[in-house]
């Protein structure tokens, strides 16, 4: 049975992006959409002590106002069946996604961008910036002015990340009949000055290429123009080459969900998050599925959701 694609829904703009993407990306997939909005626990987020309050009533009446007024909103930008069967949740955005995710099986969760209503900026912090340090499974994130998507720029470092970001996105790409170009950055290595090392950069560079080569171009066949390597600051390069190829959505890899993985992923993919007015799915793989094989490492829950 086809897992399905989640997207967390609020009153926001980019949200209804989100879930639009969401939804043509569940529909030429043939996966089930499903839209979970939530509800923030009011008396637990004040730090109200228990007291003999009527909160069940209050919430009761939270939850049936959220599903009239969210499932109104949604209807424009998804298929009636998914405004319809919106569902609504108490607690925080973040933790009841992620939950919601495992549950299901999720193939994809989906969100706005890190923009809130008025009750997430009261009652939390980013959705998508927490759900980029828990989820298990590709998340997408609206980008400002996220559409139809025609260009799809997928940006790999040759690691083990590598084939399931490429996996990914050539499914994205197949799926919406997208054009697909492969960005690989070259970052300068910076050793301190105390260390008597030099690094050639032109080797590093040739050697780069050669890996490339081997994990992208055998894999894909694409046009020389789409096959791209370039020098730089990785966060500012990527930016740079999605602007100037009018990219709609660009995937990579985020590597691991250790403590370190939590402290070292701010470094491209926050920047991006945070920067890029572009569509992003990041797909989430662990060094320790290289345990599995090669064969593993190709596979992303996109590819086999269904």
């Amino acid at each position: 049975m086809p897992k399905p694609v989640l997207v967390g829904v609020d009153d926001t703009p980019a949200s209804l992006r989100a879930a639009a993407l969401a939804s043509e990306i569940a529909r030429v997939a043939e996966f089930d959409c499903r839209a979970i909005h939530v509800v923030p626990d009011l008396w637990r987020a004040a730090g109200v002590p228990e007291l003999p309050l009527p909160t069940e009533d209050l919430t009761d009446r939270l939850v049936s106002d959220a599903r009239t007024r969210i499932a109104q909103l949604l209807e424009p930008f998804v298929p009636a069946h998914v405004a319809h069967g919106l569902e609504v949740r108490v607690g925080r955005a973040g933790p009841v996604l992620a939950r919601a995710a495992t549950e299901s099986g999720a193939a994809l969760v989906a969100v706005g961008g890190k923009h809130h209503g008025a009750l997430a900026r009261a009652f939390g912090g980013s959705t998508a910036h927490y759900l980029l340090h828990t989820l298990d499974v590709p998340m997408l994130i609206a980008g400002a002015a996220a559409g139809r998507v025609r260009r799809i720029l997928a940006t790999v470092d040759l690691s083990y990340a590598t084939g399931p970001t490429l996996a990914t996105a050539r499914r994205l790409a197949a799926w919406l009949g997208a054009r697909l170009r492969v960005l690989h950055v070259v970052e300068p290595v910076l050793i301190p000055v105390e260390v008597p090392v030099t690094v050639d950069q032109e080797d590093l560079l040739r050697r780069s290429r050669e890996a490339y080569d081997e994990l992208v171009t055998g894999q894909l066949g694409l046009a020389a123009e789409d096959r791209v390597i370039k020098s730089g600051a990785a966060a500012a390069t990527i930016a740079a080459e999605a602007a100037a190829f009018d990219a709609d959505l660009v995937v990579l890899g985020s590597h691991g969900k250790g403590w370190v993985d939590r402290l070292l992923v701010g470094s491209v993919t926050e920047d991006l998050v945070s920067a890029l007015p572009t569509s992003l799915v990041i797909v989430p793989v662990s060094p320790f599925k290289r345990r599995g094989g090669a064969r593993r490492v190709q596979t992303t829950q996109l590819e086999v959701a269904r």
